[in-house]
């Protein structure tokens, strides 16, 4: 799994997050897919934000993460 770090603006918040929302959270977006069996990694559609842009993100979660990412850099 990838570190806590922004997906849209790279804020590392790795000492900030404790799992809840406090310094960010995640998003599953539509196109998530789970890895398989237990194969290591980030899961495809599965995206670290800040709190900074959270709430946005949470909001656009019924898109894929890449036409979420284009929306929140248009406004960003």
């Amino acid at each position: 799994m990838k570190p806590p770090i922004c997906e849209l603006c790279g804020h590392d918040f790795r000492h900030q997050w404790d799992g809840s929302d406090a310094g960010g959270g995640l998003v599953q977006f539509a196109d998530y897919r789970p890895l398989p069996g237990n194969q290591v990694g980030h899961p495809a559609g599965l995206g670290f934000f800040c709190s900074v842009h959270l709430t946005q993100a949470r909001s656009l979660h019924h898109l894929s993460m890449i036409d979420a990412m284009e929306r929140m850099q248009q406004t960003d």
